[in-house]
């Protein structure tokens, strides 16, 4: 009858398996039903004449694996390494009769994380998926409205300048990108746009690196408020006495030309007011 032939590539102790068809006699003249069974198809089940069954070997089936190091332990001591996506025969050390797979160490490069799920009592898939990483920091001397950051990472930003992630800071403090990067990738944060009210300008540090395994916290965006020089110009002024009331003070003014009402530049913001105190004679 038609059994199915397993072809074996043996890697780091794995049996990667494809299948094919082929016709053959069923065994003849075994007294043993452990070898009829354990044999038939390589399942790596080993069935006894009362009936129990223990497992010579577990089908571990991979998938979305891009990283290297992944290893697997078998029953708490077996650690096996996997090396690429695929369907894996793994060689038990001596028949079981319950197999618990779970993941040794997750792979790096990129750093990924692996979930292994049981399908059956020696079969299971193991899905992995790339790891995240968070982007945050400070925010000091926000006092406006209004400042946007986008984060961007070396694909969005070879595309078309699109940002991975946008922040719209309502305060000063810590903040953190909602969307988070993935492994291996280059991060720029940048200011998008400026606050107002009062208007200011925004700096950044630390504001690109490389997402290798870990969140990135250090950036720091520094904010300061515009300011501005209080001043007028005054013109055909012959006589002598003028004076004017400002927001800050009085002042006397005996020439023309070009007057400033302020010992310091005054932030954004701030109301002023001029009256003439006095006239001139």
């Amino acid at each position: 009858m038609a059994r199915p032939l397993h072809v074996r590539i043996v890697s780091h102790g794995l049996q990667l398996v494809a299948s094919a068809l082929l016709a053959c006699s069923p065994l003849a003249g075994s007294e043993d039903r452990r070898d009829v069974v354990g044999a038939d198809g390589g399942s790596g089940v080993i069935r006894d004449d009362a009936g129990n069954i223990s497992y010579t070997q577990a089908t571990v089936h991979t998938a979305g694996l891009r990283g290297k190091g992944l290893a697997l332990t078998i029953n708490g001591a077996q650690a096996v390494p996997v090396p690429s996506d695929g369907i894996w025969k793994v060689p038990l050390p001596a028949p079981m009769s319950t197999i618990d797979i779970l993941v040794a160490t997750q792979p790096i490069e990129p750093h990924q994380r692996c979930d292994v799920t049981k399908i059956d009592e020696n079969v299971f898939t193991v899905v992995c998926d790339d790891q995240l990483w968070n982007v945050s920091g400070t925010i000091v001397g926000y006092e406006g409205k209004g400042l946007k950051l986008g984060l961007f990472d070396d694909k969005d930003d070879a595309i078309d300048g699109t940002a991975h992630s946008l922040f719209n800071a309502a305060i000063a403090g810590e903040f953190m990108f909602p969307r988070a990067l993935p492994d291996d990738s280059n991060y720029q944060v940048r200011i998008l746009e400026q606050p107002t009210e009062p208007r200011q300008d925004c700096v950044l540090e630390n504001e690109e690196g490389f997402a290798d395994g870990f969140d990135i916290t250090n950036v720091k965006v520094t904010c300061t408020t515009k300011s501005y020089v209080f001043s007028t110009v005054i013109t055909g002024l012959r006589g002598t006495g003028l004076s004017v009331r400002a927001t800050d003070g009085d002042y006397k003014i005996d020439n023309p030309g070009l007057t400033t009402y302020a010992d310091a530049p005054r932030p954004d913001g701030f109301r002023y007011d001029i009256k003439i105190l006095t006239q001139p004679k």
